[in-house]
């Protein structure tokens, strides 16, 4: 068998819907120089053995799962199924959903080609060219003959730099969770760039971005306030609400004398750290404010804060309204008379994961947990006695291992309102208040429960059942109920149209709407040219949606270049097939692309003069409820 390294003739990014998959994604067309058909299936069995022999790989199920929803063990019929095995261990490998048709699988016509789709585009394409990364890797090797001994490091260096890549964009639980509530409310969502975590929920006028639990209301001073603890603290003391006195220290020398001044016991942490990073609570001497002042030093300025006693509560706010609470416990475990304290540490973990979610965070033994063990008369090694709470961390951050019981019925009127006036005072429509006190089931006015701190990104793990406070998060985006959509005109024909879509763009504008436009050669809002060129249609009737003034977009679609990269959009509300006339130039869409369009328009015509267009385009924006700023 000859073998020689495969080529890319072509990689294809599909944005939206396309003729493969009702999903966005990206398709590659593979040469393999110089390979008999009869050599293929062998070729692949030996490619996927490869990649199952590499360590990361291995625990990945290589499978191929089709747009019916099918999935097939592979063993591949030639080298194509062998790219899509690896980009479905990939996807895999970012432990990414890979539900409702993504995958990967090998298209036959109208040529071979490996189409890799998912709902998040950029896993789709950075999965793609992961997948040939590998494949190339191997048969670098397997044409060696096995001399390529850098082969196996080339793989490991590809898939470090896939995981790298992904630890800094790939989706978390909370966004994935968002998104499950988008669509279900028929909410329009992408990223707003390839390379960030920030998602855009809507379309033109009516879309909303959001970063976490940062939505577009939330404004710079209001999230940099928050996120900078000593303001924050400042601001709500001057609004009269409670908080801990509080001093910013950036000297070694007046941590102690500042503690002395506020009154032990106290708390150290950085000014603008999260997740619990280098806080120390609960401090009763100099030596131990020093050391905590040490590690939060590294950190920038450090708060030096009075120490309140109590539970830590989690207030979430969403949209000026309180919605929910959890009480949040420090790491802990309770012995059982049996197991060591690292036994019972490892049998915890066994039901959380690595990163933040519902399920919790693992619990991580350092030397602060030593530390927290020996003033408890124990180490790792002991075995406690059945029942006895073993504390392993003294704060209570979810982010090392703490654990949360929600206790939204219980929170007394005044503490919910305090927490309302808190968000309102640092100006956050989405905010996570922490709350300490002895009770809260009684008013902070009566238990001196205080605000230590307010948090711009709140999760939304507050152990609610089923999908709460997502659901509120999307009625406080879009409060009249709606999807975020705007009415879309998709006109498919390979001319110009260019008086046509003037008077259409005139009739949108007689009906209230603030029109975007695209063509293969113009961008226009409201009439006025934003750009000319010679343009990727995908790239500018993205633009059109993406304008945040656009109540209605007016789009025109070239059939060959539809049949290569699909939709941009998963709906237009009027989807219109431009007939050719008889002798007229060009040619008819193919049926293909025909359908594609008909199964993604709420309404499809096909009509080949002008007066019937702009009729069905009045009547369809006509009724739609106008939205323009």
């Amino acid at each position: 068998m000859s073998l020689a390294i495969p080529t890319m003739r072509r990689f294809t990014v599909m944005p939206g819907p396309n003729v493969f998959s009702p999903l966005p994604g990206a398709k590659l067309d593979v040469r393999w120089p110089g390979l008999a058909p009869a050599d293929g299936a062998a070729l692949a069995e030996r490619i996927v053995a490869r990649l199952r022999g590499n360590p990361d790989l291995a625990t990945m199920h290589a499978l191929m799962n089709r747009p019916d929803g099918a999935a097939t063990v592979s063993h591949p019929a030639d080298p194509d199924e062998t790219v899509a095995i690896a980009a479905g261990m990939a996807m895999r490998l970012a432990g990414q959903p890979l539900d409702g048709g993504c995958g990967a699988w090998v298209v036959r016509e109208p040529s071979p080609a490996i189409v890799v789709a998912h709902r998040d585009l950029t896993l789709a394409i950075q999965a793609a060219r992961l997948s040939f990364a590998l494949i190339v890797a191997v048969m670098d090797e397997l044409a060696s003959g096995g001399t390529a001994s850098n082969a196996a490091e080339r793989m490991a260096r590809a898939v470090a730099d896939f995981r790298g890549v992904w630890r800094a964009i790939g989706f978390g639980e909370l966004n994935w969770r968002k998104v499950a509530v988008a669509e279900r409310r028929d909410i329009p969502w992408r990223r707003l760039v390839p390379v960030d975590r920030i998602v855009v929920f809507g379309h033109g006028c009516r879309q909303a971005r959001t970063m976490g639990g940062i939505i577009d209301g939330d404004g710079h001073i209001a999230t940099n306030l928050a996120t900078q603890k000593g303001m924050a603290n400042a601001v709500l003391r001057a609004s009269g609400l409670p908080v801990p006195r509080t001093v910013v220290v950036v000297d070694r020398r007046l941590a102690p004398i500042e503690a002395r001044r506020i009154g032990y016991p106290v708390v150290i942490k950085p000014v603008s750290t999260d997740f619990g990073t280098a806080v120390a609570v609960n401090l009763q001497s100099e030596d131990a404010v020093l050391r905590a002042f040490d590690a939060a030093r590294q950190h920038g300025p450090v708060l030096v804060q009075q120490h309140i006693p109590g539970a830590h509560h989690r207030l979430l706010v969403m949209h000026g309204k309180f919605l929910s609470a959890n009480r949040q416990d420090p790491a802990h475990v309770t012995g059982d008379g049996i197991h060591r304290v690292d036994q019972l540490v490892a049998l915890a973990n066994r039901a959380r994961r690595d990163k933040l979610s519902t399920e919790l965070k693992k619990i991580t033994v350092d030397a602060a947990v030593v530390e927290i063990l020996q003033r408890q008369g124990l180490s790792m090694e002991s075995v406690p006695p059945a029942g006895r709470r073993v504390l392993l961390r003294e704060h209570s951050n979810l982010s090392v291992g703490g654990s949360y019981v929600n206790v939204t019925p219980m929170v007394h009127p005044d503490n919910r309102r305090l927490a309302e006036m808190a968000a309102a005072v640092v100006g956050l429509k989405v905010a996570g208040v922490d709350f300490i006190t002895t009770d809260v089931s009684r008013s902070y006015l009566d238990t001196g429960g205080m605000i230590c701190e307010i948090n711009p990104r709140p999760g939304f793990f507050m152990g609610e059942t089923g999908y709460l406070v997502e659901e509120a998060f999307f009625d406080g985006l879009f409060p009249d109920g709606g999807n975020g959509r705007i009415p879309i005109v998709a006109l498919l024909s390979d001319r110009d149209h260019d008086a046509l879509l003037r008077r259409l763009e005139k009739i949108a504008a007689d009906l209230g709407h603030h029109v975007a436009l695209a063509t293969r050669s113009t961008i226009r809002f409201r009439g006025e040219t934003v750009a000319r060129g010679s343009f990727d249609q995908s790239s500018a009737i993205d633009a059109t949606l993406r304008h945040p003034g656009a109540s209605a977009a007016i789009v025109l679609l070239a059939a060959d270049q539809v049949a290569e990269t699909g939709l941009v959009f998963d709906r237009c509300a009027l989807g219109i097939v431009i007939d050719q006339p008889p002798g007229g130039a060009g040619g008819a869409a193919s049926p293909q692309v025909v359908r594609l369009l008909a199964r993604h328009a709420e309404k499809l015509l096909h009509a080949s003069d002008d007066a019937t267009i702009e009729t069905a385009v009045r009547d369809m924006l006509a009724a739609w409820r106008t939205a323009a700023p």
